[in-house]
């Protein structure tokens, strides 16, 4: 949980805490999914499965704190042209899915380090100029869901910066087939009382 009122010393506390669990979380992940650097690794971000490979990469540098270059975000922007790599990365974030297993999860890493939440706002800058591009409006709305969730706090200061206030003034926001396409997704699932159904997903893409 997010501390309510600020205190420097159960905000170092819980920064402590904080990056002990990122670091628990994470270090095992990171031997075996760490981020791919391009040729060298003998990967494509034109090949589905490698820009999985590479969004996975990426999301788990930033949960464990870590500074993504632009060598690499340039890969990770390339990845993010495939639908593939904007599912996973929307999957992720939202916390539907671990970052190496296919098993759902609840995400509770929301305080993250200035590096990590940098890299996240590159991330999601580049995921929302290709969600606007391809016409993904399904994927900018899960992003959208979650930036009131990831947020960072300078040592010394009350107020906590959200992914939303970095995101906001983003020209996909400003794309009126979005807010349609959003309004159309909720009122259908008001429809179906299952989201699991065959009608609720042949309606939504219908519509969409």
């Amino acid at each position: 949980t997010r501390p309510i009122e600020f205190d420097q010393a159960k905000w170092e506390a819980y920064e402590r805490t904080s990056r002990a669990l990122r670091t628990k979380s994470f270090a095992r992940l990171n031997d075996s999914f760490s981020m791919p650097r391009g040729p060298e690794d003998h990967i494509s971000p034109k090949n589905p499965k490698d820009a999985v490979r590479i969004i996975r990469g990426a999301v788990i540098s930033l949960l464990s704190g870590k500074n993504i270059p632009r060598s690499e975000m340039k890969l990770i922007r390339k990845a993010l042209e495939l639908a593939e790599a904007r599912d996973i990365l929307a999957r992720l974030l939202g916390g539907g899915e671990k970052p190496d297993t296919k098993e759902g999860f609840n995400n509770s890493v929301q305080c993250l380090t200035e590096n990590g939440f940098k890299s996240l706002c590159d991330i999601s800058k580049a995921f929302l100029d290709l969600c606007g591009k391809q016409k993904d409006y399904n994927k900018g709305l899960a992003l959208m869901r979650v930036s009131n969730v990831f947020y960072m706090q300078r040592k010394g200061h009350t107020k906590r910066e959200f992914l939303g206030d970095v995101i906001q003034k983003h020209k996909f926001w400003k794309n009126l087939s979005f807010w349609r396409a959003s309004l159309k997704a909720a009122v259908v699932s008001k429809m179906f009382k299952s989201r699991k159904s065959e009608q609720y997903y042949s309606f939504i893409q219908a519509w969409m």
